[in-house]
Formats: structure tokens, C-alpha cells, sequence
């Protein structure tokens, strides 16, 4: 007997699978899918509910924060950006920490819907010009009527670091040092001490009997201000110098440089810092020691007969207003600082740990950035020593329009000098001996209404010198520390020049400038408004820093504030 075996056949791995898949279907799973798909709707529902229902709330308590007049969403924004943006949005973070952090101080002004369209458009001029230039950062500052109305850092303070430039942002200010300076030898003047029309010599005893071609000669404080006294600046060779100034009287300059002044005023700078003096990186402890820098060497001209601009004077005044008070020019400016209110400016000191203090770029050949070389400006303090920010500036700029605007109280009495004038200064502190240093002529004059310099004072410094004219521009002269634009009308309908007062600066690695236009005064529109019984200062005050050399800003300047007069006229005409 043959015994039969059942063969199976073979199944494949796929049938295997839908077999298991008909016993499961057979088994109930239909129904147990169903129920799956079934949850995971309602779960999902949920979620959508509550999204929902989040953002409703995030909505009601943001519109509940607005009501209030609370600004945290705005500085959320800020504070996130702290962590430093590192994209091409650098300039709007930038912008919108900076629009927060003086929100406050726009308000000051009024409704600053009538601002809103000057600073958009500033801004955008601003943000143009950084490109124009390849500025790596840059900060603003605006006033109107002595309120700030729109401060901005546009770039980077530190481009290694990708720090951006605030309004906060540190700066060198260059020769703006200067106007800062003059306030302090206006104090001078109104009290007595200093007559600049005298010798120079009778205020710094060391410095010699000068000069020139066989005979002696006279430098008087007054042309040294006004840089009319001969005393040379960077470029110590008297025949290059005048070889320049017979280019300049032939008006043979060549093609390119009549085209565009600006080109040969920036020119000029850069043969400015090809010079030794200009990238000094020795400390200097004392002003004798400065002036020794300049002391022997030959005047340009007579004093009095030309025009040059001339750093190492206001070096040379700045020890006639050392050796007349009897105080260091370093303490002087850190009371002058803290008497004008102005807290972020300082002495350029390269040890100290200064917050928010930026760093400075220049070009390469090849037109690359880079760093800038190390200076030292410890020998030119009071020339082009200081560090400050644009909001700083704009402070100052309104310290001086308000004492030129102000013709009311401004008479001082000697008897009602505050006692508190009277300070003593220890030894270990400022190496004098202890002694009573009569400070009496740094304070503001006894009315509380009164300027910090009177209103004719103001009217010598921001006078237009004759003989002062720049070549570059037939219609700018220079005050007493200050650049006048006086006004300008010779026809109908023709050029237009509004009287304003600026000063620049230029620095290694570091470009500045600081422009007052007083209000217009429709009586005599000679001079800004200095009559009525308005609230002062009445005008706009523009400063903008950069932290890179060889940046022509006069023209950006005026710009600016001819926008934010044109918005406080149409504001005024609409109250």
C-alpha cells in the first residue's frame, strides 16, 4: 500500500500578507480603524480650538497694554536684538531699538505725527549715504525747539563683532572738540580773565616771541580762534604751504577739483593724515609738552593777513586757558561736561573701559576695510580729543542756540556767584596743591532763564571773521570756534541761504559734524530769531558721527534739518 502525502502549495511572501490582512478585516479591525480615525478628528479639533483661543487672548491683552500706553512689545523687539543680528536687517533692528529708546524724547515735541514723515525720509537719506560711502556705521541725532526728536544708529559699532551702531553709540567727535573749547573761553571772557585781543603771550609766558620775515610780531588769542594767526597746521614746511596758497589766489586748481570742491576738501584731509603729527601714539601729560610740538616752528603768514585752518592753535589756546585759571584743561572739560548736562562725552582715552565706545575703519588701497591705526590724542585735547554721541552733541548745540536766542536776563552779578563755585581739589586728584580754585566763571549766570553764555557773546562767536572765507565755498566763514553760513539773499526767487552755524570733524577712523539753524527771524532774517517771549532754544540741531575717516557730511546735514524746519512750519502754521 502506497501511502499519500498532501502537498501544500507553495505561497509567496506577498500572499502570506493579504491573507493576514482578510483574517483582520474578518476579525473586526474595520471598526477599530474607524474608531482611530475618528479621535485623532477630535483631537485635532481641540488643538485648532485652542491656538485659537490663545491668540484671542494674546490679542485682548496686547490691545489692553496699548490702551495703557505700555511700550513692552516695542522693547521686546529691542531686547531680542541684543543678542546682535548677524543678517542684511542689521539697519531696521537697529532702528527700531533705537525708535524706542527715544520715544520718550520724541513725544517731548508734541504730536510727532508732523516728525513722522521727516524721519522716514532722513532715513532713507541716511541709509543712502551709508552705501554711497561704505560707511560700516552711523549714528544721528535731531532736535527741534531744544526737544529730541529723532536719534538712530544705522551699520555696526564693531563690525568684527557684529555690534550694531546705536544712537547710544560712542564716538570721536575730531575738531567739534573745538566749539566745545570756545565755550570755555567764553566763560573766560565774560568773566574778565582772558581779553583775546591781547598777545598771546601774556597768557602762556613760555611761549616765545614770534617772527616774521625779520620782524616781531603779535599773535592775538582772537586770531587764533578764527585761524588767522600763522600758526601752521599739520604741514610743517612754510614753502608747500604757500606754494598751496598761490595755487588757491591763481584759482588754477586743477579740472576735477573745481568740478566738485567736496573732492578737494577730502583731498586735503588725506594729505592731512599722511602727516607724522596727525598718527601720534605717545601719550602727552601735559599741554607744555604739546605746544613744544609747534613751539619753534616758523610762522606761514603774518598774523592777521590770511587764512589757515589750524589745529596746533587751539592747542596753544587751550594752555593760555590752563595757565589762566589754573586748572587742568582735562578737569575743566569734566566740569563743563557735567554743567551742560552732557554725560556720554569724554576725554579719548584709549585705557579707560567706556561703554558703548565704537571702534574706527578706514579703506585700503584696494578699497577693503580696515581697521584704523592707533593714535593718541592726549596732545590736542581741547583741538581733537574728545569722545561723545550724537545726542550729546545735539545737548550742546541747544546749549549754545538758546544763550544766542535768549536777550532776556542775561546779565550776570558778581554778588550773586553760588558759593558752591568755590571748590577745593585734592591733590591725588588733580595734581594741583589744595587750594580754593575759583570756578565761578564755569556756572551759568544767576537766573535760571539766563544762558549758559550771555547773547553778545554769542553774537562774537557765531559773527563771520572777514579774511575767513573757505576756498571750497565762497560763502562760508568761520566765526570764533564755530563755521558761520551767514544769510544769503540777492534776489527774488534767486540763491537762498538760511543763517546757520556747524562745525566738522575729521579723525583717524572717525568723521563728525554738528550744525545749529536757529529759527528764522522775519525781521531780520540776517540773524536767527532772538526776540519775543517764546520758550528757547526755537530751531534744529543736527550731529551725525561716523566711525570711518574721509566723509564729507555738510551737505547731509543741511539736508536733514531743512526737512525737520519744513515739518515744524507746517506743525506750527498747524496748531
Amino acid at each position: 500500500m502506497v501511502e499519500k502525502f498532501r502537498v501544500e502549495p507553495e505561497v509567496d511572501g506577498f500572499d502570506k500578507s493579504m491573507r493576514g490582512i482578510r483574517r483582520w478585516f474578518a476579525g473586526g479591525g474595520i471598526i477599530t480603524c474607524v474608531r482611530l480615525a475618528t479621535w485623532c478628528l477630535i483631537a485635532g479639533l481641540g488643538v485648532t480650538i485652542a491656538s485659537d483661543l490663545h491668540h484671542v487672548r494674546r490679542k485682548f491683552e496686547k490691545d489692553k497694554e496699548d490702551d495703557t500706553g505700555d511700550v513692552t512689545d516695542g522693547l521686546r523687539s529691542s531686547s531680542d536684538d541684543e543678542r546682535g543680528p548677524s543678517s542684511p536687517k542689521t539697519e531696521c533692528w537697529s532702528r527700531k531699538r533705537s525708535s524706542f529708546q527715544n520715544m520718550d524724547q520724541r513725544m517731548n515735541v508734541g504730536s510727532n505725527e508732523y516728525f513722522d514723515h521727516a524721519i522716514s525720509d532722513c532715513q532713507q537719506l541716511i541709509a543712502k549715504f551709508q552705501t554711497e560711502y561704505g560707511i560700516p556705521g552711523l549714528s544721528v541725532a535731531v532736535s527741534v525747539d531744544g526737544n529730541k526728536v529723532w536719534a538712530e544708529g544705522i551699520g555696526f559699532a564693531d563690525v568684527e563683532n557684529r555690534v550694531p551702531c546705536t544712537a547710544d553709540t560712542v564716538m570721536r567727535i575730531a575738531s567739534i572738540s573745538k566749539p566745545i573749547t570756545m565755550s570755555i573761553l567764553a566763560k573766560l571772557m565774560e568773566a574778565g580773565k582772558i581779553d583775546i585781543d591781547k598777545p598771546v603771550q601774556q597768557y602762556v609766558t613760555s611761549w616765545p616771541q614770534k617772527t616774521f620775515q625779520g620782524k616781531n610780531v603779535d599773535i592775538t588769542i582772537r586770531q587764533l580762534v578764527s585761524h588767522r594767526s600763522g600758526v601752521r597746521h599739520y604741514e610743517k614746511d612754510p614753502e608747500k604751504v604757500k606754494d598751496e596758497f598761490e595755487k588757491i589766489d591763481r584759482q588754477i586748481r586743477p579740472k576735477k577739483q573745481r568740478e566738485n570742491p567736496t573732492i578737494d576738501a577730502l583731498q586735503k584731509q588725506k594729505d592731512e593724515f599722511a602727516q607724522s603729527e596727525m598718527k601720534n601714539q605717545r601719550y602727552f601729560d601735559s599741554l607744555e609738552k604739546s605746544v613744544d610740538l609747534f613751539r619753534n616752528d616758523p610762522l606761514i603768514f603774518e598774523p592777521g593777513t590770511r587764512f589757515l585752518y589750524s589745529t596746533p592753535a587751539w592747542t596753544l589756546v587751550s594752555a593760555a586757558i590752563e595757565e589762566t585759571s589754573g586748572i587742568k584743561i582735562t578737569k575743566l572739560f569734566e566740569l563743563l561736561f557735567k554743567q551742560l548736562g552732557m554725560n556720554e562725552t569724554y576725554l579719548d582715552e584709549n585705557s579707560p573701559i567706556i561703554n558703548n565706545r565704537s571702534r574706527y575703519y578706514d579703506r585700503a588701497k584696494n578699497g577693503v576695510l580696515k581697521n584704523s591705526a592707533y593714535v593718541d590724542n592726549s596732545y590736542k585735547w581741547a583741538a581733537g580729543g574728545l569722545l561723545s554721541t550724537a545726542g550729546d552733541l545735539v545737548q550742546f548745540g541747544n546749549v549754545m542756540m538758546y544763550s544766542y536766542q535768549n536777550r532776556h536776563d542775561s546779565k550776570t552779578s558778581s554778588e550773586s556767584r553760588d558759593e558752591k563755585s568755590k571748590i577745593k581739589f585734592p591733590s591725588k586728584d588733580s595734581g594741583y596743591n589744595e587750594q580754593s580754585h575759583d570756578l565761578s566763571f564755569l556756572y551759568a549766570q544767576s537766573s535760571d532763564r539766563a544762558g549758559f553764555l550771555h547773547a553778545s557773546t554769542m553774537d562774537q562767536l557765531w559773527a563771520p571773521v572777514d579774511g575767513t572765507a573757505s576756498y571750497w565755498d565762497k560763502d562760508t566763514y568761520f566765526g570764533l570756534g564755530w563755521v558761520i553760513v551767514p544769510y544769503i539773499r540777492k534776489f527774488g526767487n534767486g540763491k537762498f541761504h538760511r543763517f546757520c552755524t556747524f562745525h566738522t570733524g575729521a579723525a583717524m577712523g572717525a568723521s563728525s559734524l554738528l550744525l545749529c539753524l536757529p529759527e528764522a527771524d522775519l525781521d531780520n532774517p540776517a540773524v536767527g530769531s532772538t526776540s519775543g517771549t517764546a520758550t528757547y532754544p526755537k530751531g534744529v540741531v543736527v550731529a551725525i558721527l561716523a566711525n570711518m575717516s574721509h566723509i564729507g557730511m555738510s551737505k547731509i546735514a543741511h539736508e536733514i534739518a531743512k526737512n525737520f524746519d519744513e515739518a515744524k512750519s507746517i506743525r506750527n502754521q498747524s496748531i
